[in-house]
């Protein structure tokens, strides 16, 4: 914010009130007003002028200026905060913050504070006025400009977050989280050559940490050297294996260079787990930690499913249903964990509880995954209409209501069911696979392999096996020539898979507690 016109009588030269502005920079709260060169008359006021100034109005002019600064970027009032839709015991530790910033609208600490509680509930626009009374109550506390900088940078409030991140810095200059904070900032400015040469300090400093590297690639990305982008992204993903955005990155790297080879193995990669991040740091950490509605050990659990250990993911589900059973996140979350387990009877068991806590609840997709392993397809078929009740474009729910049908000898109802899935998602390689051989076994195999084709990327493990079944259709319609063609690129005839082995129910995305995150 920049300061207002000042009316100060008209004695009072430009210069006068170029040089009031310049050495007020140094002390006023709000970091824009931070005026390095400040042109007065069309020229650079320079220190030496100070000496052709009337000092009584100097004096004058810095007086009023104290005023207006303070007129120019007031303290917000404490922000009203209601907690009726958190659970109980997120209630009693946001209200008992919230009590305590009202009783002490001058303490800043008490404003920062109720600040981090409503940041790790996702409160952010409120989480921004605390930070920003917290920050002009005690701009000499560096913990308030970085979290204001943060929540500034979420929403896209560029200039001001620049600022707020030079404070920072400015406090800490030490602080490697404060200056990754500004560097990304002047990324989002445009700065990429100021942006750069932070993250290329902190890389020297701390080089095993991924996310210096993902900062720096993005950097050099923006300036146009995607080779040295690409060589960051790898460094990234080698250092965290599961940073979804640095393999994301990567692979749109690959994807600008024309390496479209790459970029489908690490596109590939990224869909494996979407909502990978690497390691907190420590500040971040600290808004972690506050958290006690569940939405951290959701997280934990998200990301042990990610890697595959849904054991592990369990013990963090079931720690949070045992301190808050009316948790109906948590115990999605599990029927999707014991679904994985092949531990029927609990992911069942967790399912009730859900739905009655629930009746909109996420999880009916992955139970109707349940009741299919177990070959209740009446059960399934009822728990995938619940969710497409919710959402009639779900891709997963039509596809697999639509094996469900196929499984009880409607494939005439599977294939239309099919054929709903791919409107919501057209290039969905198990559903394409699954109408495909429908088709197939209805006889009309020239619509089959228009499908099929469609399963042939990304290029995977599984990509031999889908060219395998495509040149099965094309030996069906009598072409033998391409037939011969896709089993010779698979590896060979004897290697063919069994209708049931491709675009089984795992192929289909498991969306339970997909919202999770969003959930306090």
């Amino acid at each position: 914010m920049k300061f207002p016109e000042l009316v100060l009588g008209q004695e009072l030269s430009k210069l006068c009130m170029a040089q009031f502005y310049e050495i007020r920079s140094q002390s006023c709260s709000e970091p824009r007003a931070f005026f390095h060169r400040l042109r007065a008359g069309g020229r650079i006021v320079q220190n030496r002028d100070i000496g052709r100034l009337n000092p009584f109005l100097l004096i004058a002019a810095l007086c009023a200026g104290t005023c207006a600064c303070q007129r120019a970027m007031p303290v917000p009032p404490v922000p009203k905060v209601v907690t009726t839709g958190f659970p109980a015991r997120v209630r009693v530790q946001l209200d008992a913050a919230y009590a305590e910033a009202s009783a002490h609208p001058e303490n800043a600490g008490a404003s920062g504070r109720l600040g981090m509680l409503l940041h790790t509930y996702q409160q952010l626009d409120l989480a921004e006025t605390c930070y920003r009374r917290a920050h002009l109550l005690d701009p000499k506390v560096f913990e308030w400009a970085y979290y204001l900088t943060l929540v500034e940078q979420i929403h896209g409030e560029t200039d001001q977050a620049i600022a707020d991140a030079r404070a920072a810095v400015k406090l800490n200059r030490s602080s490697r989280p404060g200056r990754m904070r500004l560097a990304e900032a002047l990324l989002q400015g445009k700065d990429f050559k100021a942006g750069r040469k932070l993250y290329e300090d902190l890389v020297k400093e701390e080089p095993d940490l991924a996310i210096y590297h993902y900062g720096l690639g993005k950097a050099l990305a923006a300036e146009g050297s995607m080779s040295g982008a690409i060589d960051e992204y790898q460094r990234a993903c080698q250092l965290s294996p599961i940073f979804s955005a640095a393999r994301y990155a990567l692979a749109m790297a690959y994807r600008e260079t024309k390496d479209l080879d790459r970029a489908t193995q690490e596109l590939a990669i990224y869909k494996r787990n979407p909502n990978g991040n690497p390691p907190e740091d420590a500040l971040m950490a600290q808004i972690t930690a506050l958290n006690q509605g569940g939405l951290i050990r959701a997280q934990a659990a998200q990301q042990y499913m990610a890697q595959g250990r849904p054991d592990e993911a369990v013990k963090q589900l079931e720690t949070a249903v045992a301190s808050d059973p009316n948790d109906e996140v948590a115990h999605a979350n599990l029927v999707a964990a014991y679904w994985e387990l092949k531990q029927w009877d609990k992911a069942e068991q967790h399912y009730r509880i859900a739905a009655k806590l629930n009746p909109a609840t996420t999880s009916h997709y992955v139970f109707g995954l349940v009741m299919l392993d177990q070959k209740r397809y009446a059960e399934a078929g009822e728990a995938f209409r619940k969710a497409l009740e919710l959402n009639p474009r779900d891709n997963g729910a039509n596809t697999q209501l639509g094996r469900v049908l196929e499984l009880q000898g409607d494939l005439r109802g599977a294939t239309r069911q099919y054929e709903t899935a791919l409107q919501s998602d057209p290039n969905s390689r198990a559903t394409n696979y699954l109408l495909g051989m429908a088709l197939l076994k209805s006889g009309e195999g020239q619509q089959a392999i228009g499908h099929l084709l469609k399963t042939l990327e990304p290029v995977d493990e599984k990509t031999p096996g889908y060219m395998r079944e495509l040149a099965g259709a094309y030996r069906k319609v009598g072409d033998e020539a391409r037939a011969r063609y896709y089993y010779q690129r698979s590896g060979g005839e004897n290697q063919a898979a069994g209708a049931g082995s491709l675009g089984t129910s795992k192929d289909v995305q498991v969306k339970a507690g997909a919202a999770s995150a969003n959930q306090p």
